[in-house]
């Protein structure tokens, strides 16, 4: 893991993802508005599998994730959990 990253262990079950980041819109075609209180903290992006599919540092309140395919996704930021779903139908 890099340096600075936020761990996450999988799966989640719904309890665990109570805990929310606020953003929206949730469905999402790819673009997502995120709380204002979360510039400048770090985030990963997790698959299903657990894998990290995108980390970085919120650096304004867009959350650009066109890159992903459609599917169920975590974002996990300051020790908060959000479940992310992309429809790109």
């Amino acid at each position: 893991t890099a340096p600075n990253l936020i761990s996450i262990e999988f799966p989640l079950s719904d309890n665990e993802v109570q805990n929310q980041l606020k953003m929206a819109p949730n469905p999402s075609s790819g673009l997502m508005t995120v709380d204002i209180a979360l510039l400048g903290a770090p985030f990963i992006v997790y698959n299903v599998n657990g894998q990290a599919v995108k980390s970085g540092i919120f650096t304004e309140q867009l959350l650009d994730l066109t890159s992903l395919k459609s599917g169920i996704y975590y974002l996990k930021s300051e020790q908060k959990t959000a479940k992310i779903v992309l429809n790109r139908d």
